[in-house]
């Protein structure tokens, strides 16, 4: 139920991104997020500052919220999803979505787990724009975690 809620909330902030930013910048965005969702560091080679905004959320949330890291990653699987398709980007998706279910059956969590999603997808916005203007030797923000 919690997963079902979320996943709603996802699609449409993701059909609103795809419509709203530049594809490449957003692919690069979407599989740098993904890569901080499961624990890859940014060993210093990105110095965009929401991307280190973004890193502290997920740290925080490792400490203190598990299911907002589990939401987190099922927006990132998600995203990576629409941008870059494949079976595997699909079943990493149904995964995150699974996990989130099988941590949280309260729904009153719900609410919590919707703001700090929020939160997270506004930062996110922001790392999309900040790539989209970075100068193109940045342009792979997927090296930190390669």
């Amino acid at each position: 139920m919690i997963a079902a809620a979320l996943r709603t909330e996802i699609d449409i902030f993701c059909r609103g991104a795809l419509d709203r930013a530049e594809l490449d910048a957003l692919a690069r965005c979407a599989v740098a997020t993904q890569h901080l969702t499961h624990g890859d560091l940014l060993a210093g080679a990105e110095e965009l500052p929401t991307m280190h905004l973004l890193a502290e959320l997920i740290d925080r949330a490792v400490r203190t919220q598990p299911a907002a890291l589990l939401a987190y990653r099922a927006f990132s699987e998600h995203l990576v999803a629409q941008v870059r398709p494949s079976s595997g980007a699909e079943a990493a998706r149904e995964q995150a979505f699974d996990a989130l279910d099988d941590l949280v059956a309260d729904p009153t969590e719900l609410p919590v787990l919707r703001g700090a999603l929020h939160t997270f997808c506004e930062h996110f916005q922001l790392l999309c724009q900040e790539a989209t203007r970075a100068p193109r030797r940045r342009a792979d923000l997927t090296a930190t975690a390669a």
